[in-house]
């Protein structure tokens, strides 16, 4: 199972090809909208715990297509990513994650270092904790 925010850990990986796409809006609020490619392998690095992504061959996973919808403060509102690029428009699978109230207050207390499982392992704890047949 993949993480369902992996779009986000995906940005990590970000190249340097965006270009804009369109002004809309997402959930009312007014965003521009960007393509570019994200490098999974370099996003991995990025990132302590790693990036869980769905499989594919490796060099289609070094440039995967990504459209980000930006607001005026920089925030990303939607992220979609082509996990599984192929020629045909009519065949991609996009998985796309939607972000929104920002500036809610929060109590959170982050994990300690020691407690940041990757989301494979986390996924695989879980499953072991359902039992058989789960």
């Amino acid at each position: 199972m993949t993480d369902p925010l992996w779009p986000l850990d995906a940005l990590f990986g970000a190249s340097d090809d965006a270009v804009l796409i369109d002004s809309e809006a997402v959930r009312d609020v007014p965003v521009t909208r960007c393509r570019l490619t994200v490098d999974l392998a370099r996003a991995d690095a990025a990132l302590s715990a790693g990036v869980s992504v769905p499989s594919g061959p490796y060099r289609s996973l070094a440039a995967l297509p990504v459209q980000v919808w930006l607001d005026a403060a920089g925030l990303a509102r939607r992220i979609s990513v082509c996990s599984e690029p192929t020629d045909a428009a009519d065949k991609q699978v996009w998985s796309i994650v939607e972000l929104w109230d920002f500036g809610v207050a929060v109590d959170i207390t982050p994990p300690r270092p020691e407690e940041v499982l990757s989301p494979a392992e986390a996924y695989r704890l879980a499953d072991e904790d359902a039992g058989p047949g789960a």
